[in-house]
């Protein structure tokens, strides 16, 4: 069971993260200091401090949790006993919990409008990487590592988070980051931000809705056959 200690520590952590990024979502990154996050969350900036190194990786965590996803950081607790026991049902999981964030359609506006928000701020894309190899490091990656295999595990991870990107980039149309732009340089030199409909995310009807839904379920039928019909 986890400690009391360690709840409230993931408790304060969580609140920490979802004052930044309401706060970044009212006034904008530029707008918002460390200071203002910790009164926000009703704790000290000295608090602040040992929880994050800035303001920008803070708000990250606060947009993924909005989301619904959980932020694993290494030294957080976690139990053999809440994780998947099977290499098909960590599939099956991923794919019912992707699925759902995909399926709302308020979660494809947040996703937008936070596109919006890294597209001012460049300074925010290295602390979204930085997510990916926090998990790496984690206990929940070194629990499935012990129960499938680390290299099997690491895989998936990878497959799991390029197809993702793939998912990314349709809800987000003309403000993904182009292709050809190399990992946490931010917006591509050839991108006029003087041009208006660089900027315009696309509308999603419920039509739009099922393409995407339709994409996850052919990126799960390619991740089940690579990983499980082995």
């Amino acid at each position: 069971m986890t400690s009391l200690r360690a709840r409230k520590k993931r408790a304060t952590a969580q609140a920490l993260a979802d004052a930044a990024y309401a706060l970044a979502t009212q006034r904008g990154v530029e707008q918002v200091t460390t200071d203002d996050i910790a009164s926000e969350a009703g704790v000290s900036r000295r608090t602040f401090a040992n929880y994050y190194a800035n303001k920008h990786a803070a708000v990250v965590d606060g947009f993924l949790q909005n989301l619904g996803i959980t932020i694993w950081h290494p030294d957080d607790p976690t139990q053999p006993g809440d994780l998947p026991t099977t290499f098909k049902n960590l599939v099956e999981s991923s794919h019912e919990f992707i699925s759902g964030v995909f399926t709302d359609s308020a979660n494809i506006g947040q996703i937008q409008e936070f596109a919006k928000m890294v597209r001012d701020n460049p300074a925010l894309e290295p602390y979204i990487h930085a997510v990916f190899l926090e998990f790496q490091h984690s206990r929940v990656h070194k629990i499935l590592a012990e129960r499938f295999g680390e290299a099997k595990v690491s895989l998936f991870i990878g497959a799991l988070i390029g197809s993702l990107g793939g998912l990314v980039r349709l809800v987000l149309g003309p403000l993904a980051i182009p292709r050809n732009t190399p990992p946490l340089r931010g917006v591509s030199p050839a991108a006029d931000p003087s041009d208006h409909h660089s900027s315009n995310a696309p509308t999603f009807t419920p039509d739009d809705v099922a393409e995407v839904l339709d994409h996850i379920d052919q990126a799960f039928s390619y991740l089940r056959h690579g990983f499980v019909g082995q």
